[in-house]
């Protein structure tokens, strides 16, 4: 490289070998001198590690260093949980137990894997949209099972079957929250949500399957309607983005008209200013709500006595009025917030989560051109 007016040179280390006597013996100092040069292309990357390195440390200490000595549990979440926790559950829980809260959001799949590798070493509580990989896990010895004084409060189609761990009755996951797979529109084009059948010139973008957590359920949804309406709403799919910001900024940037997600995430961007608005889904005159749940599973080999405090905490009546602030519907109280409106004609699509084998044939089988 060249400049003009300064004079570079390559950034260059130059040993040399001085030969030193002392009382009749030889020795070899090696000395490094660098002439280092900022301008050079080796002077820049370094320059360029050193910012990476210092940025590094500077993370690492705004993540640990504030709470070290600090009691510490590891959630592994949902994205779409990220907001929830780093700014409602996470503080009030510390607040509350001077317990803090590290949050690490994956898709579910990732975060299972992540676990098997690492012999579940650096989590302690897996808390995901779907209960789908807490099954697979503690079919496989990596979860265990729990009770939560709680038990009686939560409806049944909210937490798994019954099981026995240690000579002690639980359950494999409970829900904590939930919160309905709604239909998304931009309000630019439509004053309500659109019927998908009956409207033949809608188009899709359905949440990819395997790489979204929300695919998983808007897979199961396609999969408990007749057959000729999937493949109808199929063939006019043309993407299947993978996280909840690519789905909707699908809608408000017109690459479909419509897509399905999370009712909290769409009041969070719709306070943003997105042009969007949802509801239950309509399908050929029937009104469908899919329950997205917030399921929490808890590690095999993780702190399971903090699990367990903080699960019980979201449970409980100040944690269950965290989740309502932002715009997840409680599992042990009645929801009072904004949102679609659940109604009496409105049908109810459950999941039996243990059958994760069927799941998995059918996760794949709505993965389009795969």
């Amino acid at each position: 490289m060249g400049c003009k007016g300064c004079k570079m040179e390559q950034l260059s280390i130059e040993r040399k070998e001085i030969k030193k006597t002392n009382k009749n013996k030889t020795k070899k100092i090696r000395r490094f001198s660098w002439d280092f040069n900022l301008y050079s292309e080796k002077g820049m990357a370094c320059a360029f590690a050193i910012i990476i390195i210092i940025a590094g440390l500077s993370i690492y200490h705004l993540t640990y260093g504030e709470h070290s000595g600090k009691t510490t549990i590891t959630v592994y979440a949902s994205p779409a949980f990220r907001l929830l926790i780093d700014n409602g559950l996470g503080p009030a829980f510390e607040n509350k137990t001077n317990i803090h809260v590290v949050g690490s959001y994956l898709g579910g799949g990732e975060q299972y894997y992540k676990i098997k590798i690492t012999n579940q070493t650096d989590c302690d509580l897996f808390l995901h949209a779907a209960p789908l990989y807490i099954e697979k896990g503690y079919a496989e010895g990596l979860f265990i099972s729990y009770k939560t004084q709680h038990e009686d409060e939560i409806n049944d189609s909210l937490k798994s079957r019954e099981v026995t761990y240690n000579n002690i009755n639980g359950r494999i996951w409970y829900a904590v929250a939930w919160t309905p797979l709604v239909e998304i529109y931009s309000i630019k084009n439509y004053v309500q949500a659109p019927d998908i059948v009956r409207n033949k010139n809608v188009s899709f973008g359905l949440s990819h399957p395997i790489l979204a957590n929300n695919g998983i359920y808007v897979a199961l949804m396609l999969e408990s309607f007749p057959e000729e309406v999937t493949r109808d709403i199929e063939s006019r799919c043309k993407y299947q983005p993978a996280n909840a910001q690519a789905t909707i900024d699908g809608v408000c940037t017109g690459k479909y008209d419509i897509a399905f997600g999370y009712e909290g995430t769409v009041i969070e961007y719709k306070k943003k200013g997105y042009p969007i608005d949802s509801d239950v889904t309509l399908v050929d005159g029937k009104k469908y709500c899919t329950p997205v749940l917030v399921s929490a599973g808890i590690v095999k080999k993780g702190k399971t006595d903090l699990a367990l405090k903080f699960i019980e905490w979201m449970l409980s009546e100040e944690g269950q009025s965290v989740f309502q602030k932002f715009y997840y519907r409680p599992t042990c109280a009645e929801y009072s917030g904004d949102g679609v409106k659940i109604t009496n004609d409105v049908k109810f699509v459950n999941y039996n989560w243990s059958k994760t084998e069927e799941i998995d044939s059918i996760l794949r089988k709505h993965v389009l051109g795969g």
